[in-house]
């Protein structure tokens, strides 16, 4: 799969999570009673459980293949994925997109990761799959 390819999937990702975000966190001055609330609910998480799917999609095809990678990453692909990170963690982002690598096992350190060595002195590094 080319970078580019490989980055929209990444930038899709990220706007999944801030639509995930946002159903997750209805407004409360439009609802007005528990049934309207019960059903803007079921109704969010109906839409959610199929972002998450197509988020998980990208974490089964294209994350976890990169975790159980033998020797070093590219640097173009260390570098794709540090911009990820970056994604998911800017600061203008933030209030909207609340989820990054740390969840899924990489951690902020600079010392060699404990399996593999595809990424030795990148900053944000996998500690288990």
């Amino acid at each position: 799969m080319q970078q580019d390819d490989i980055m929209k999937l990444f930038l899709d990702y990220v706007d999944r999570m801030k639509q995930i975000r946002v159903l997750s966190t209805p407004a409360l001055e439009d609802i007005s009673d528990s049934n309207q609330y019960g059903a803007v609910l079921k109704e969010n998480f109906s839409k959610i459980g199929v972002l998450a799917r197509e988020n998980g999609a990208v974490i089964n095809e294209i994350i976890k293949p990169l975790m159980k990678t033998e020797g070093e990453l590219p640097q173009e692909m260390q570098e794709l994925l540090l911009r990820f990170d970056e994604m998911l963690v800017r600061e203008d982002n933030f209030a909207e997109v609340d989820f990054h690598l740390s969840d899924w096992g990489f951690r902020s350190t600079h010392r060699p990761m404990q399996r593999g060595s595809w990424l030795p002195e990148f900053p944000v590094l996998f500690s288990a799959c």
